[in-house]
């Protein structure tokens, strides 16, 4: 598990090697895609603590939170396949809970760590 995502990340790098010749207009949009990631695990961060904390589940908010890694893995999808996957998993988990089950053969895709840590590898790569 471990092996394939640090061979996602692998990947990534290579990519971005390759693009290195990225324009300023290019470079704010890949930010924003970015920033759309992380503003989804914010939210999702969020909600997992009131849940903890003994708050009732929502569907109003998972489906924001399925709205928000939606627009996420869209804004993505041009840089980074793997987290377009991972985004596009937990849309689809936050909208119809059945989904999930399509994660539990690759947990790491949607561990909230292992996307904040891809999404600040990017950010230092530029």
């Amino acid at each position: 598990m471990v092996i394939e995502a640090f061979s996602a990340i692998v990947d990534a790098v290579r990519l971005w090697k390759e693009r290195n010749h990225e324009t300023a207009e290019e470079l704010n949009k890949k930010r924003e895609a970015l920033k759309l990631v992380m503003d989804a695990v914010i939210a999702t961060k969020a909600y997992l603590y009131d849940l903890d904390q003994g708050m009732e589940p929502s569907r109003s908010t998972e489906t924001l939170l399925a709205r928000s890694w939606s627009s996420a893995s869209i804004a993505i999808s041009k840089y980074d396949y793997e987290l377009f996957s991972s985004a596009r998993l937990k849309a689809l988990g936050w909208a119809d809970p059945r989904e999930w089950k399509r994660a539990e053969v690759r947990p790491w895709v949607i561990k909230l760590d292992v996307i904040i840590d891809q999404c600040n590898y990017l950010l230092d790569q530029e």
